[in-house]
């Protein structure tokens, strides 16, 4: 979170992060979308947090965005933090035009479904009853972001089946409990409240990614593959055994039948 107003200088961009945090429009955004930008904040802060705003310009952003080409996706998710955040300083008048519109996403930065062999190297490398087995079940059969895996209580399941709502829709969903998801939580002990925690306390979603980030690393896993795909891995596994797109999109959580609707989910971004 940005820090009080007398560390900064107004018009720097660390200002304008501190006052977009306790706007009315930050406050609109789901939770788990204020967390991530935070987070990209955060981050940005640590670099330009004293740099005047109105001296931003286009090759500034175009530098910051190639700066992170090994990482497309997220020098994706930072330039549409600085799409957002430069328009709101137009909004309030502080520049004249937003530089960061129209600078093009990177290619490559959409989540692609793990493979079997992925899924294997992986399994063989985190036992049942690890942390990093865990939250690896979670998202693959449950097909949830990371925020609603780290975010599940052993009291969201009830009989054979989650039932949770998402963090960033807010849509009720009910997820039946698949058995290979039933051993591995059999192998989670001690219990906490939530399924995935640490010393007794639960995991916080970023913490929970680099992780994630970490035992994918660790398992010799190519860079592409991320957590994040293993929810279009549930989402394709669910396709290929006989689900509708509907009857799909009511268990991940997807919004539109573009996602779910073929085994194009591999590489489309969700």
């Amino acid at each position: 979170r940005a820090e009080p107003s007398d560390t900064f200088t107004p018009g720097t961009f660390k200002a304008l992060c501190h006052e977009y945090e306790h706007s009315a429009e930050f406050s609109q955004l789901a939770k788990s979308t204020q967390r991530e930008t935070r987070y990209v904040l955060n981050a940005l802060v640590a670099k330009h947090g004293s740099n005047p705003i109105d001296k931003f310009e286009r090759r500034h952003i175009r530098i910051m965005r190639d700066g992170m080409k090994d990482k497309p996706g997220a020098a994706n998710k930072m330039l549409r933090v600085l799409k957002v955040l430069l328009g709101f300083a137009v909004e309030r008048e502080y520049i004249e035009r937003n530089p960061a519109a129209r600078i093009k996403m990177l290619k490559g930065g959409e989540h692609r479904a793990w493979t079997a062999e992925e899924m294997h190297a992986f399994e063989q490398r985190w036992p049942l009853g690890s942390l990093e087995r865990t939250g690896y079940m979670l998202a693959l059969y449950t097909g949830q972001r990371r925020a609603d895996c780290a975010g599940l209580k052993w009291k969201n399941l009830a009989g054979r089946s989650f039932k949770l709502a998402q963090q960033k829709t807010g849509a009720v969903l009910v997820i039946p409990l698949h058995p290979s998801l039933e051993e591995a939580l059999a192998f989670v002990h001690p219990r906490s409240e939530t399924i995935l925690a640490k010393n007794g306390r639960a995991l916080n979603p970023i913490y929970f990614g680099h992780l994630m980030a970490e035992a994918i690393d660790a398992a010799g896993l190519d860079v592409k593959c991320v957590l994040h795909g293993l929810r279009k891995s549930a989402a394709v596994a669910l396709i290929d055994a006989g689900c509708t797109p509907h009857q799909a999109m009511a268990i991940t959580g997807h919004k539109t039948l573009s996602m779910p609707a073929s085994r194009n989910l591999r590489t489309a971004s969700v």
